[in-house]
């Protein structure tokens, strides 16, 4: 699936969102990223997208990745967070329906990607995800904030998605993604 995308350094403010809470399990037989679009797909089938816009005051649906993690009862697996997201502009509280998540202010490596011609958003994010962990990630002065080989911790940080349109089954979308880095020392 041809993309083409660019990528820049940007400085993120601290943010804060409302979420709704959700796991993917990373090393495992499964396919992450059809699991995440699986995600996806059900929150948005139940109505709980707009349930969480609607008590964000927030339009922009946004997938938050890696802010919570753990090793796997199995060595090689990870258990991570993929939260869906929105930021909260109406200051609402977490509840029993809605957890809050705040990123605290960094730099990140900002991919935005346009596909070309059809394909699945599932695709897409593992394109993306090769294009910044496969290739750019060994080509520049960064580490990722966000693995924990290199220490990360997971509190107060995550990697930032946006799908645009917000629907696994589209043919035609964009996708950015914010990588948390850090500089090599």
């Amino acid at each position: 699936m041809p993309v083409n995308y660019s990528v820049k350094i940007e400085k993120l403010h601290v943010k804060e969102f409302l979420i709704l809470r959700g796991f993917v399990e990373l090393g495992g037989e499964a396919d992450p990223f059809e699991a995440s679009m699986r995600l996806i797909s059900g929150r948005i089938a139940d109505g709980s997208a707009d349930s969480l816009r609607q008590a964000a005051c927030s339009v922009p649906v946004y997938m938050l990745f890696g802010n919570a993690w753990k090793k796997g009862e199995d060595a090689q697996k990870w258990l991570c967070s993929y939260d869906m997201a929105c930021e909260n502009f109406s200051g609402a509280a977490k509840n029993g329906v809605f957890g809050a998540v705040r990123l605290e202010a960094g730099e990140y490596a900002l991919f935005d990607c346009a596909f070309e011609r059809e394909g699945t958003m599932a695709e897409a994010y593992a394109q993306v995800n090769e294009l910044y962990w496969g290739g750019w990630l060994r080509e520049n002065p960064y580490i990722s904030a966000i693995d924990p080989q290199y220490g990360a911790e997971p509190s107060g940080t995550s990697a930032i998605e946006l799908y645009l349109p917000l629907n696994p089954a589209a043919e035609v979308f964009s996708v950015k993604i914010w990588f948390p880095i850090r500089k090599i020392k």
